[in-house]
């Protein structure tokens, strides 16, 4: 599984007001639980959606497109950080 910041044709832009880039400021922010589900933890997927709507809100805000791209599948919830390591 991939977690790209953008698509091939697109720019990661930085979000200088967060000294990161606007992906990787989304990125820690979903680890950081932003992105947990009902309590359960943080899995590959539901990381993948907060990204992508944040990143979408942000794009309509500012009028620069960068999507980014979730690469593979997985059929089981994968945890990346569990409910009880928060």
């Amino acid at each position: 599984m991939m977690l790209l910041s953008s698509g091939a044709d697109q720019l990661s832009y930085p979000h200088p007001e967060k000294k990161h880039s606007v992906f990787s400021y989304y990125l820690l922010q979903g680890l950081a639980g932003k992105a947990a589900n009902n309590g359960d933890g943080v899995t590959v997927k539901g990381l993948a959606g907060y990204i992508r709507d944040q990143m979408k809100r942000w794009s309509l805000q500012t009028g620069k497109m960068q999507t980014p791209q979730f690469i593979g599948k997985t059929n089981k919830k994968f945890y990346l950080i569990d409910s009880e390591s928060n």
